[in-house]
């Protein structure tokens, strides 16, 4: 029966990401709020963007940035951009990223990084920036847990992080129930709690840090 041999294969299911939408965020250093961020999903064509508009204050000395990554359909990173202003001066810092390596450039040159054995993709986790923690619960979902190479443009620097699952952190009171957590340990230990079924983050800490920052509902 020829139309048994010709029926088409099932379509792909869609990766678990958050919906298209703005999602604002209130950052805190002990307690103290010094800051937002808002964070943008737009999808079109089978690409995911990400973009942020941040400000912050922090000891008198205030700062804002404006970020952009795109994603492909499955949420590997394809391009990073970025703008951050402080004491009156600003800087742009971009990175486009193939495969196995990413091109970092700033007005100070350019720079590659490699994958490092054993990890599998890029993920942005770009300093103080949220856009990158925010996508990554549904990276890592995606990808089954795996390492990953985390590079932070502000520093020039990239380091492999994993989500360590026997980690069992307190839940905040604010958390809502349903939520899970993310946490990595090393090299700087955070935790992210997150909605299982959207992949939106809702809170994620710092310790070492005392940062805390908080979905605005």
């Amino acid at each position: 029966m020829l139309p048994v041999i010709f029926t088409p294969p099932p379509a792909a299911a869609a990766v678990a990401a958050p919906s298209d939408g703005t999602y604002t965020y209130q950052a805190s250093l002990g307690g103290t709020p010094i800051g937002k961020t808002v964070i943008t999903v737009k999808r079109s064509g089978g690409v995911l963007t990400v973009s942020e508009a941040a400000n912050a204050s922090v000891q008198g000395s205030a700062g804002s940035a404006k970020t952009s990554m795109t994603l492909s359909a499955s949420l590997v990173p394809t391009a990073y951009a970025a703008t951050y202003a402080m004491a009156g001066r600003s800087m742009h810092d971009r990175v486009v990223l193939d495969g196995a390596s990413a091109t970092e450039t700033t007005p100070g040159g350019t720079k590659t990084f490699a994958l490092q054995p054993g990890t599998k993709q890029f993920v942005i986790l770009d300093g103080s920036m949220l856009g990158g923690f925010f996508i990554l619960p549904a990276q890592l979902h995606a990808w089954n847990d795996p390492t990953v190479f985390g590079l932070a443009p502000m520093y020039d620097a990239g380091v492999p992080i994993s989500p360590d699952a026997a980690l069992t952190p307190d839940r905040p009171a604010g958390v809502p129930p349903e939520d899970v957590a993310l946490s990595v340990t090393s090299p700087v230990a955070f935790t992210e709690w997150y909605d299982p079924r959207t992949m939106l983050l809702d809170e994620m800490s710092v310790p070492a840090q005392s940062i805390e920052v908080e979905r605005v509902r």
